[in-house]
């Protein structure tokens, strides 16, 4: 399993949408697929929206800032970005 994270913290600016994607090259495919960030599961709000393959921060803030991973979870184990 290969999860990918294509962003560049130092193109992001307060007030900016972030779009975060899951990129998974798997097989068998995942069945599961949790955010985080810091640590913790990430719990969707009205400025973080979330499906299984990204996360969408919007008008982000310093307070926002963190390291934000994904998780993805198929028959061969668990598997997790960089």
């Amino acid at each position: 399993m290969e999860i990918v994270n294509t962003v560049d913290p130092s193109m992001i600016r307060e007030g900016e949408t972030v779009i975060l994607k899951c990129l998974i090259q798997s097989h068998p495919w995942v069945y599961r697929i949790i955010w985080y960030k810091d640590g913790e599961e990430i719990i969707p709000t009205d400025r973080i929206l979330m499906d299984e393959h990204q996360v969408i921060l919007k008008d982000v803030t310093k307070n926002m800032s963190g390291q934000y991973v994904c998780s993805a979870a198929n028959v061969e184990g668990d598997g997790f970005s960089r």
